[in-house]
């Protein structure tokens, strides 16, 4: 069993209906999850957590919450899930020192504006738990 926050940046919309879904699947793999809003989170918090997921929109280039992920590397693994954007996930591992890509996955997901679509990387996220 492992332990997963879940810190997304979006109080409605895409992000917040993928964390609530990537929670109700991580539990249904027998996993404890917990979602918390980016405003909420502090690397103090989020450090007791066998990984973090950061999901969210690009805004302008940059990701709200990448300095948690940053903080955390590379000694706790991290997945950052991309909603939407016009451009591949990969694009966003500059904004990654060298030392802390290894331990970040990238995963992207269409900015579906019906939150009752199934979202695929769903399945590839709840695996990534997996190798914590």
């Amino acid at each position: 069993m492992r332990t997963v926050a879940i810190v997304y940046y979006g109080r409605h919309g895409p992000s917040r209906a993928y964390a609530q879904a990537l929670e109700d699947s991580l539990r249904g793999a027998g996993n404890l999850a917990e979602q918390i809003q980016v405003r909420d989170a502090a690397a103090n918090d989020v450090v007791f957590y066998d990984g973090l997921v950061l999901v969210g929109p690009p805004r302008f280039g940059r990701l709200h919450g990448l300095a948690l992920a940053r903080a955390l590397a590379p000694e706790r693994q991290s997945a950052v899930v991309i909603i939407g954007g016009n451009r591949p996930a990969d694009h966003y591992r500059r904004l990654f020192r060298p030392a802390e890509l290894p331990s970040i996955s990238f995963f992207q997901e269409g900015a579906h504006q019906d939150t009752s679509v199934v979202f695929s990387t769903l399945a590839p996220v709840v695996d990534w738990t997996k190798r914590l």
